[in-house]
């Protein structure tokens, strides 16, 4: 009879098929080409990316953008995971979030220069619908070796419930405010 696994053991089972995915995907497929042909700074930032234990995505290859990303960052693509690893973003996302990605993506790129936002507000795919949602993100650029940027690291949280916690005790707040007594 089976052991019964620990939540430790899923997600290192969850990790490891998520890496085993990665290495056995076939890159030629794309306009990155095979792995082993990839910058040695890709494929550093892939090693990072695969081991953390934030959410972590990597674009790579633009204009394409192409997807690849840890097992974390695989909970904020919902339906889309496992379809989205090698594939553009403009294959996986829908084009009012497309838009907004790639033009914070370009000007990292143009640049050379990371993002920094904290809360920002995106209009996430959820399953059937689009929803309100918020990331803190950091977008890094990625380098090869003649300086130009081939990818970037984007580091990202969601932060959507904080924000609307912040803004239902804000609301919360001013009702009180406007209604003096009712508690007595």
């Amino acid at each position: 009879m089976p052991l019964p696994s620990t939540s430790t053991n899923d997600t290192k089972s969850e990790e490891a098929n998520m890496i085993n995915m990665v290495y056995n995907f076939d890159w030629s497929s794309t306009s990155l080409g095979p792995m082993d042909s990839w910058e040695p700074t890709i494929k550093t930032a892939m090693c990072m990316c695969l081991n953390s234990t934030f959410p972590i995505c990597l674009f790579l290859g633009p204009p394409e953008w192409i997807f690849l990303y840890n097992d974390v960052f695989s909970e904020h693509l919902y339906q889309q995971h496992p379809y989205a690893l090698g594939k553009p973003m403009r294959d996986v996302w829908p084009k009012t979030l497309c838009d907004i990605v790639i033009t914070l993506l370009e000007g990292v790129r143009t640049t050379g220069k990371g993002h920094f936002k904290k809360d920002e507000f995106f209009e996430a795919p959820r399953v059937g619908y689009s929803e309100e949602s918020y990331y803190t993100t950091s977008f890094t650029p990625i380098f090869k070796s003649d300086g130009t940027v081939c990818g970037i690291l984007d580091i990202a949280l969601e932060t959507t419930q904080n924000v609307l916690n912040t803004r239902r005790l804000k609301i919360l707040s001013e009702f009180g405010k406007r209604t003096p007594g009712w508690y007595s």
